[in-house]
């Protein structure tokens, strides 16, 4: 007499012969994770029946099981684990717990685009995706990341062509003056051999590098220097310090140092046979002045002097 039922994927083929019953090509399964395990085992009908057959967990009865065993295979499935079946982390295939570090091997499922890695997790969402915990989900990173752990473009593991690194922190960028602390006095620079965004020498308040000599704008009490490129305290000869725009601006030709852009604003003349007098360059100083040329300028005669 033959019988024939489904366990699994496998056909359980009972032979009664002799008393004898064999079993064939039974799918087994101890626990998740193991292989398939195929066995062929003899036993007479007055060894272990259901009745006596020990039960795995909750899963209740079986029908059948080996005398050198008396205990049921367990019913759990690829995705679950222990004597319950409790279920895996949605990222594993196999598990010895419910969490994504009790992963034995990764989810074969393409469509949650997981992927086995030694460096980030054992299963872990394919590179450009993070692991959403909310609902253990692959979700794509913010534009600004090349790789990222988190969906913001502050959780990236490096930055997207474009965009650069904020030392210190895990934000890319587009633009570095967007980080700009006035009140700390930070500015920054696109350091694109390096990637990041770099602080500005603490004269300038925006620049191409972190010296001084490669400012664009400066500081309070800080002058540019066009043809330095530079921050200074002081404006060099034949400039001017302008107040209003923080630069350093050419004087009148007839000065060599001075307050603003006219002849009558010199401090100094350029033409050392000249003197200064109320700010102009003269070559003669005016009725009731006289050369003085330990100064270069025309000093008040006395009072009781037209001339001296």
């Amino acid at each position: 007499m033959l019988h024939d039922e489904t366990l699994k994927t496998r056909t359980l083929a009972f032979f009664y012969s002799d008393l004898s019953v064999i079993v064939r090509d039974v799918k087994l399964y101890n626990f998740p994770r193991n292989s398939e395990i195929y066995s062929e085992a003899h036993y007479t009908n007055d060894g272990t029946d259901h009745a006596s057959c020990a039960v795995v967990g909750n899963q209740g009865g079986c029908a059948t099981c080996l005398k050198s065993e008396p205990k049921c295979y367990s019913k759990c499935s690829y995705n679950q684990y222990g004597d319950n079946c409790g279920q895996c982390h949605p990222f594993c295939e196999t598990c010895s717990g419910p969490l994504l570090a009790d992963c034995l091997t990764c989810t074969a499922d393409e469509t949650l685009r997981v992927i086995t890695s030694a460096v980030h997790g054992n299963c872990t969402c394919e590179f450009g995706l993070y692991h959403d915990t909310s609902d253990n989900t692959c979700k794509a990173c913010d534009a600004a990341c090349n790789g990222c752990y988190a969906g913001t473009s502050k959780d990236c593991l490096s930055c997207a062509t474009g965009f650069m690194l904020m030392p210190g922190t895990d934000e890319c960028i587009a633009d570095c003056s967007d980080n700009d602390d006035p009140v700390a006095k930070l500015y920054y620079w696109e350091n694109t051999a390096e990637g990041i965004c770099d602080l500005c020498h603490p004269s300038a308040v925006s620049c191409t590098g972190p010296d001084y000599t490669d400012s664009i704008s400066c500081a309070d009490d800080f002058y540019y220097q066009a043809a330095t490129t530079s921050c200074v305290s002081v404006c060099g000869a034949g400039e001017y310090s302008d107040f209003m725009s923080n630069t350093c601006l050419p004087c009148h030709g007839d000065c060599s140092y001075c307050t603003g852009p006219l002849n009558s604003e010199c401090t100094a003349c350029t033409d050392s046979a000249k003197f200064l007098q109320a700010g102009s360059c003269v070559a003669d100083c005016d009725p009731g002045k006289a050369k003085n040329v330990d100064t270069m300028t025309c000093s008040s005669c006395h009072v009781r002097c037209d001339t001296c």
